[in-house]
């Protein structure tokens, strides 16, 4: 096994670049090496390849302390480059099991197994073919390009400033992100760029032939039937399952460089819980907080994890005056618009961590998504009853509004029928209403430039047969993970750090997927399940 779970290296290629001078395809190179080293302090090391009979030419960058990124396997004719944390069971897989599995299973097999954040690069000389994975859940990106040729890489960035590819700013994706809700904005295979496009989640990109293909190798299945067992086979059975998820990622990563980024939350509540379970030790933790009392201060009920699980623990207090200082050099980093503050709070907080040593870094991200533990999820829950059980539907609302209401914000029925006008389509079950997410004073967009880019409406997966269960597929494509995923693969590569997110793992994705409704949302109170199974945790 190789040492840590974190495979970070970035790549670039480019096919068919007989039209370049060597010592300008050379010069572009540095360029795109440039946005990769340029803000790293860490040690690097740089292998070319070339590949197609000299067509193809690429390089790749992997730090000192790493290795296994590259893999040139000459008896089957391949190469293989790996970046992010694939791995199978509690395994961690690198270029060459990557090359066996692919030699031995073909690509759509091998695609299907592996677990965490991934791209695999995978140059076939025998089928003369450029192939790209992107993992399941879309957690490390990946940006591809045509132009006389085939231009890939691991990050949009490299390839503008490598300079072989004339592309200007996407009008709609910046139309969309000048007046819109940032839910609105990122996950679409169109990038901030224009003819530069990003791989969707669960892809095979392929070029050969000069003919580009794509090919989806996963997908929720909306007749996948629901867990019918009692409640508690099924509390002993979901327990289990985020047991040996978070055990096989901990297995599979540098034990004695681990940390929780830990919230007053229940899912980082979660992780830290289980590590400390499963390790029988307690667990090193990071918080950010702020120094001022409003009803977000979730000071007191971090305590509560910090009690009973935490060795070290150490509490960052994050103010303007530091964003400040860093706002001015921060799109030296990041080659596209953030989605909002709360990423410069993580680039803030894995920094930190870095500096006191931490590598391998835990978090609860993901936990919200297959427990429905985002407020939208209630609307979406109550819409399934509006559809199929009326009189549940008015219960649940009246206990929503009992819990859930406060003077700022108050909660009522007229609340839950303006936005099922705004966001449910009622004609099909599971079908939402495509809508441009205006941010509060409206469309401020020049009407000429309104007009050119047509609407900056968001981005709509069709249904999954309810609501709940197609909110669950929007939240993962479009509106929660892809707008920090981009930012976090950088701030992971420029500080050192690997993000894992157990709750991320397939098995939990899955049991996710087949929980009853009712284990999520339960008497206007969400993840239901979770707070009874996991107490004590």
């Amino acid at each position: 096994m190789i040492e840590g779970s974190l495979i970070m290296s970035r790549f670039f290629t480019i096919f068919n670049p007989q039209g370049l001078q060597s010592n300008s395809l050379d010069e572009s190179f540095e360029k795109a090496l440039g946005f990769y080293s340029s803000n790293i302090n860490l040690a690097l090391h740089t292998k070319y390849f070339e590949a197609l009979d000299g067509n193809l030419k690429g390089f790749v960058l992997y730090r000192e302390d790493e290795r296994n990124r590259f893999h040139h396997d000459t008896y089957n004719q391949t190469i293989v480059i790996s970046d992010g944390s694939p791995l199978i069971g509690d395994e961690s897989m690198d270029a060459e099991k990557i090359n066996h599995l692919y030699n031995t299973k073909g690509i759509l097999s091998f695609a299907s197994e592996i677990d965490g954040g991934h791209i695999q690069l995978i140059i076939d000389e025998k089928n003369k073919s450029v192939n790209l994975v992107r993992d399941r859940m879309g957690l490390k990106p990946a940006y591809y390009a045509q132009n006389n040729g085939f231009i890939c890489s691991s990050n949009a960035g490299a390839i503008i400033k490598s300079g072989l590819l004339n592309s200007e700013p996407n009008d709609k994706i910046i139309g969309k992100y000048a007046v819109c809700n940032y839910r609105a904005t990122y996950g679409a295979q169109d990038s901030f760029f224009k003819n530069i496009s990003l791989i969707p989640p669960s892809t095979i990109i392929s070029f050969k032939n000069k003919k580009l293909s794509q090919n989806k190798y996963w997908d929720w299945n909306p007749q996948n039937s629901y867990l019918s067992i009692s409640d508690t086979e099924l509390a002993h059975y979901y327990k289990n399952t985020i047991k040996s998820a978070v055990k096989n990622y901990h297995t599979a990563c540098d034990a004695d460089k681990v940390a929780v980024a830990l919230s007053g939350g229940v899912d980082s509540g979660t992780i830290v819980g289980m590590l400390h379970k499963i390790t029988n030790q307690k667990i090193d933790a990071v918080s950010l907080s702020y120094d001022e009392k409003t009803d977000y201060d979730e000071s007191k009920l971090i305590q509560c994890s910090v009690r009973d699980h935490v060795e070290n623990w150490t509490d960052l207090k994050l103010d303007p005056y530091i964003l400040l200082d860093d706002l001015q050099k921060l799109y030296d980093r990041f080659d596209i618009p953030l989605a909002t503050v709360s990423i410069y709070g993580y680039d803030y907080l894995y920094r930190e961590m870095a500096n006191i040593g931490y590598k391998n870094i835990f978090t609860g991200a993901g936990g919200d998504y297959f427990q429905s533990g985002n407020y939208p999820c209630f609307f979406y829950y109550f819409a399934d009853l509006k559809y199929s059980n009326p009189p549940l539907f008015d219960q649940e609302v009246k206990l929503w509004i009992e819990n859930h209401g406060t003077d700022q914000f108050p909660k009522s029925f007229q609340t839950v029928k303006d936005f099922f006008e705004k966001n449910i389509d009622f004609s099909k079950p599971g079908k939402l209403k495509y809508q441009e997410l205006f941010l509060e004073p409206g469309n401020i967009l020049n009407k000429d430039y309104y007009n050119k880019i047509k609407n900056v409406k968001s981005n709509l997966v069709d249904t999954y047969g309810s609501y709940q269960r197609t909110y669950i597929v929007q939240e993962f494509l479009y509106e929660v993970v892809p707008p920090g995923v981009e930012a976090e693969d950088l701030i992971d590569w420029f500080h050192g750090t690997a993000m894992t997110s157990p709750f991320f793992a397939k098995s939990l994705i899955d049991l996710g997927w087949e929980l009853p409704p009712e284990q999520k949302i339960k008497n206007g109170i969400n993840k239901v399940l979770s707070r009874k199974a996991l107490r004590g945790i």
